[in-house]
């Protein structure tokens, strides 16, 4: 016997019937406290663990006295909770720690930060922070553990630590804007006082003697760097067709094994091009066998970008020490190039424009030295200017 009855099509092809329309409810808990001996308790669902867990949350009554009180506490808690239920999964099923937090970091922001800035905060994730605090669940990060750590990192320079402890608040930064976090537990640490070292300027005359002492490239990278503030990652993604009669265009640097845009936006600029600098140049073109627009200026002998720490241990240092220089690097040679312009009367505003900075505070705050002649010379011509005055 065949049935009569009809069932109604939900697929959505049959033009009498609409579609069923399923609803989703969202998942919000609104717990009440309960007294548990000395402590106050909730109750609550995960619903982000497969299959939902039941779990509990716990307030002293030392730390939280009344119940009023430890509603309150309740009522935040459960926002983060219900928040979290209610959105898609952030983390990996290893739960809300610190290694899903970076491994999420890495995925969904990574991709928009400079390479210098990736790859300094991937050394410190894997160096340090990771081996540190990758088990830890994010809400038992605590301030005052990340002072200890900061405390510990005794064999590490005060900049060093600084570097470490800003990895570490950016990545915990994103976990709150995410809602992971409530707040930020590295924000407040106290951080090692920054001992900044002084500059030796070496004098025009003990200058010149260094140009003529170094090896070939450096002598020149040397010169470009003194003469026109370029820096060492500037001077190695220098190419061929970026120089023009009159100027150097800067628009990228190699850094750390990969070509990347300048370091910062001020970075992108054109340098005057002086005597020194376009011998300097018309040398490297004779001596190399790479003149394409696209190759580098300065290369190896298969035409890959120099190792900066190869020409400072072979060339620059050893070149120091034999003519028995103050210590410096390939980045000193840039505070060279500020006071020296400073020396010959160049405005701070053309001095930052040369060399890149975004502001005159830093070119003159940090870049900038006086020689003790000038200092001498400042002294004496208020002397002269008070004996006058009398």
């Amino acid at each position: 016997m065949t049935s009569s009855l009809k069932f109604p099509d939900f697929t959505g092809t049959s033009p009498d019937v609409k579609p069923r329309r399923v609803f989703v409810r969202e998942r919000y808990q609104d717990v009440k406290v309960k007294e548990f001996g000395d402590k106050w308790r909730i109750d609550y669902w995960d619903y982000t663990a497969t299959p939902r867990t039941k779990r509990g949350k716990k307030w002293s009554k030392k730390y939280v006295p009344t119940k009023r009180e430890a509603q309150k506490h309740a009522d935040e808690f459960m926002e983060q909770v219900n928040e979290r239920n209610n959105s898609p999964q952030l983390c990996s099923n290893d739960g809300d720690t610190f290694s899903s937090l970076a491994k999420m970091y890495k995925e969904k922001i990574s991709c928009h930060l400079k390479n210098s800035t990736r790859i300094n905060y991937e050394y410190y994730l894997d160096t340090y922070l990771i081996p540190k605090f990758g088990d830890t669940r994010l809400n038992r990060i605590r301030r005052v553990a990340v002072q200890d750590f900061i405390n510990a990192q005794t064999n590490l320079a005060p900049k060093t630590i600084r570097n470490l402890h800003g990895t570490l608040r950016v990545i915990l930064n994103e976990g709150k804007r995410w809602g992971l976090l409530k707040e930020n537990p590295a924000v407040g640490v106290r951080l090692p006082r920054l001992l900044r070292r002084q500059h030796s300027l070496m004098t025009p005359a003990e200058i010149r003697s260094l140009l003529e002492a170094l090896p070939t490239p450096t002598n020149a990278i040397a010169t470009l760097m003194i003469n026109g503030s370029l820096r060492f990652g500037e001077v190695a993604a220098l190419r061929w067709k970026r120089i023009q009669t009159d100027r150097i265009q800067i628009s990228e640097r190699f850094y750390e094994g990969e070509f990347d845009d300048t370091k910062t936006d001020a970075g992108d600029r054109e340098i005057p091009l002086n005597a020194a600098m376009r011998k300097c140049l018309e040398a490297a073109w004779k001596d190399t066998k790479y003149r394409k627009p696209d190759d580098l200026v300065f290369c190896a002998r298969n035409g890959a970008p120099l190792n900066r720490r190869n020409l400072l241990k072979r060339h620059l240092k050893p070149t120091l020490e034999k003519l028995k220089l103050p210590h410096c690097t390939f980045h000193d040679l840039r505070h060279l190039h500020s006071s020296l312009s400073m020396r010959t009367g160049a405005s701070p505003e053309v001095t930052r424009d040369n060399m890149g900075h975004s502001t005159v505070d830093v070119t003159q705050n940090i870049y900038t030295g006086t020689w003790w002649e000038q200092r001498k010379a400042a002294v004496e011509g208020i002397a002269q200017l008070l004996s006058g005055i009398a």
